[in-house]
């Protein structure tokens, strides 16, 4: 079945961003994805009151804030570029989870209110992977999400099942999976406050305050459930054969997309960028796993480019 930019639920969740209106990611969202339904979750009152006022959403769902943990790394240390934060895993879950359950089609994307698609390519990506074989039998599809921060763990920051979290496009059974995580629990988030690194972590790696990454917790739970033990028992729990295995698995469950291959904006990472070209993998990276795990055409590969 060839999907359309129609009949799609697109979720927006977070805060309001304050480098350009909510109002003008509806009109380009309304203009590349005709006819679909746009949804805003949030825990913001400034912006669900400001988007109550515009008008332009079909659905809004207001989210109970339920608070922040302490902050991933330690305060010292910026993220490639970005000034440290608190660690809102668990309001992420509620705010993006409220909002799929709102979806009324089957075929959900939910992006973060700091970013936008400035086209529709990303549905084709989709009818291009939509038909691929599949060993998975947990999960209805693939998701689509971003090369932003989905870590290649062979380089400077040793993580695998670091994959992004910040824009998934898939089935809404798939992402309720996703979201459905259960709640980071605060010792994990103050892990090495009390729990020595591993002896081989370089300095990127050691300046970890919580067990694992958001993304990790995420994909891990989303891929194994969760009442399967982890693969890893720390952030940078690695070795060839986890890496060997995190491979195998993950393309069946996850395409990685690079930005430009799916339209992105994401203006606030825009400093990691060269970070996110050189050490995370690619959507040349994903149909590659594919086309040698399936015994694939070279044709999938033919509009995309490795990094």
């Amino acid at each position: 079945m060839e999907y359309s930019m129609n009949k799609i639920s697109i979720v927006i969740a977070g805060p309001a961003y304050r480098e350009f209106d909510i109002y003008y990611s509806i009109k380009l969202l309304r203009t590349h994805f005709p006819e679909s339904e746009i949804i805003l979750s949030s825990n913001d009152h400034l912006l669900l009151t400001h988007a109550n006022r515009l008008g332009v959403f079909d659905k809004i769902v207001t989210v109970e804030n339920s608070g922040e943990l302490p902050s991933l790394k330690f305060e010292s240390v910026s993220d490639r570029g970005q000034p440290i934060v608190c660690n809102n895993i668990n309001k992420q879950i509620k705010t993006s989870l409220h909002g799929i359950l709102e979806a009324s089609h089957d075929l959900v994307l939910k992006i973060r209110t700091d970013q936008i698609l400035m086209q529709n390519h990303i549905i084709s990506l989709w009818n291009l992977i939509k038909d691929i074989p599949n060993d998975n039998k947990k999960t209805k599809g693939r998701i689509i999400t971003s090369s932003i921060f989905s870590i290649n763990p062979r380089f400077s920051e040793r993580m695998p099942y670091h994959i992004s979290d910040m824009l998934q496009f898939g089935f809404k059974e798939d992402l309720i999976r996703y979201y459905s995580a259960p709640e980071y629990p605060f010792d994990y988030s103050v892990w090495y406050e009390t729990h020595i690194y591993a002896s081989h972590s370089n300095r990127n790696e050691n300046i970890f305050r919580s067990r694992y990454a958001v993304e990790q917790w995420l994909t891990m739970n989303y891929i194994f459930g969760v009442n399967t033990p982890f693969p890893i028992k720390y952030h940078n729990d690695i070795s060839h054969k986890i890496i060997k295995d995190f491979e195998y698995i993950f393309p069946d469950f996850f395409i990685i997309a690079h930005p430009k291959d799916i339209s992105l904006r994401a203006s606030k990472f825009n400093s990691a960028m060269n970070y996110v070209n050189n050490q995370c993998y690619s959507t040349y990276d994903s149909l590659m796993f594919l086309k040698e795990k399936y015994k694939l055409s070279e044709h999938i590969l033919s509009n995309y480019k490795a990094m």
